[in-house]
């Protein structure tokens, strides 16, 4: 993961292959396309560390933080776009039921045409990253978004992979204040507020900008299986018969924060529960 990190740190993205044969492993690295070099090294080693963890005797993984993701497999899968290792996940405490909008059906309308601008920027960008604001005309508020895609896939697979996350965002979170798809080709992401604003790295955007929330998830897909939690976690791999018992995910009550994962386990992590 060394070699990963070293290596995605300028540009925010790397591929790497090690061994040989049946031996050989393939690595892909990916940071958010508004980080600094220096969290995008120290998110990728974390994520190394993390993924070898959680999924010790697989031989295809994939571990998601806010700031990057990183996979791993014994398949050759550099430039396919990946479909199946992908979910979307929203907060339940953001819903209209607790946090009233005045007009949902206008909000959704808002967040459908935010996602598609997101799509239509980020696959024709030299570095398949995307942000955007959107006024909503509720209380002067702004809706923000992020979309990216692994570099390694073309501008039109990234568009699909794009349009299959919008497709899950529209199916499981209509009504949800904030959302995200997150996967192995591509990511997507809307919330209604701002947290701060982050250095960007190089001059390849401008030397200012928003991020969204970091405090979000931090998950993995191992194989057959989806472990999904908040912080830094110590979980096991779920097996595939214990996210069968999950399908429609569970839910984590946090005092903070709450997470509802679609198709996958909840595991929380006792450090972050105050």
């Amino acid at each position: 993961m060394s070699l990963l990190a070293t290596k995605a740190a300028p540009i925010g993205f790397a591929l790497g292959s090690v061994g040989h044969g049946d031996g050989r492993v393939n690595g892909l690295a990916l940071c958010r396309g508004d980080v600094r070099s220096s969290a995008c090294t120290s998110c990728i080693l974390t994520a190394g560390a993390r993924i070898r963890d959680l999924c010790p005797r697989n031989k295809e993984a994939v571990v998601w933080y806010d700031e990057c993701m990183v996979r791993y497999s014994d398949a050759a899968f550099f430039g396919d776009a990946d479909y199946d290792q992908s979910f979307p996940l929203f907060n339940p405490r953001n819903t209209f039921n607790t946090r009233n909008v005045s007009d949902p059906k206008v909000f959704d309308g808002k967040v459908a045409l935010l996602l598609e601008r997101l799509k239509n920027k980020a696959y024709i960008s030299p570095l398949m990253f995307a942000k955007q604001e959107l006024e909503i005309g509720d209380q002067s508020r702004n809706l923000y978004g992020l979309a990216q895609c692994t570099k390694d896939i073309s501008g039109g697979d990234c568009k699909k992979c794009l349009e299959a996350a919008i497709n899950k965002l529209r199916r499981c979170c209509r009504g949800q204040r904030g959302a995200r798809v997150v996967g192995g080709s591509c990511n997507m992401r809307y919330e209604l507020y701002l947290v701060h604003s982050v250095l960007i790295r190089g001059n390849a955007m401008s030397s200012q900008g928003w991020a969204l929330p970091l405090k979000w998830i931090t998950a993995a897909f191992c194989a057959s299986a989806t472990v999904v939690f908040l912080g830094s976690p110590d979980p096991t791999c779920a097996s595939k018969d214990q996210c069968h018992e999950h399908d429609h995910g569970r839910l984590l009550d946090l005092e903070a924060e709450s997470l509802i994962a679609t198709g996958s386990t909840l595991i929380p992590d006792s450090e972050n529960q105050e």
